[in-house]
């Protein structure tokens, strides 16, 4: 989901700055193409990796800066003025533009492979040899990217939805914030994605 910036329910005056309904909820979805409420599921099928980009500089030109329903019902109640919100930071905020080339979510890719050899030994026991090889094409994998729209203030961050750049080249800058993302084995021994790793077992069936 496309979230309007990465606030939370205990951030200071969030309600003014990303609650778009008017429910006192904060964080609210996107409203891309020009939209009045964001809608779940919008990133890489109503909006694009390369069209998160025009999304928000249409955000930026016709939102930022202007009050969200809290802050209209404080100007509408004669509390404040739209200038003095705007000085406080009380309005929708200004998003930080993409990379040209900000990734999107990309196929998941494993092909692996056991093989294994059962030797009889007597008539009670079997011993089996085994090696098994986990994605055998060393296929690089990548976390889903999340939904919170970094603002302008905060710039996009590496691993979000406007501040991954889709490369591999380590000499770019921006490969650091992709590959940050990318699917590693963690604190364990194997994790779902994780580059090539290969395993030898031996088993006694008696």
């Amino acid at each position: 989901m496309l979230l309007v910036s990465p606030g939370g329910p205990q951030a200071t005056g969030e309600i003014f700055r990303s609650d778009l309904t008017g429910d006192g909820t904060v964080a609210d979805l996107f409203p891309a193409n020009g939209a009045t409420v964001g809608q779940p599921g919008q990133f890489q099928r109503s909006v694009t990796a390369s069209g998160i980009g025009k999304a928000i500089s249409n955000w930026n030109a016709n939102q930022a800066g202007q009050p969200t329903p809290p802050g209209q019902a404080l100007i509408d109640a004669g509390l404040f003025r739209l200038d003095q919100l705007q000085t406080l930071g009380g309005v929708k905020q200004i998003l930080a533009t993409p990379p040209p080339n900000q990734a999107g979510n990309s196929i998941y890719k494993e092909l692996s492979t056991v093989l294994s050899w059962p030797i009889k030994l007597r008539e009670r026991f079997t011993l089996e040899p085994s090696i098994s090889a986990f994605n055998v094409f060393n296929f690089a994998n990548f976390d889903r990217l999340t939904g919170g729209i970094n603002t302008a203030a905060g710039g996009g961050a590496g691993g979000s939805v406007n501040g991954t750049a889709n490369t591999h080249t380590s000499s770019d800058r921006n490969f650091a914030d992709l590959n940050a993302v990318r699917a590693g084995t963690g604190s364990g021994v194997f994790a779902v994605g994780a580059s090539r790793q290969v395993e030898f077992g031996l088993k006694l069936t008696f």
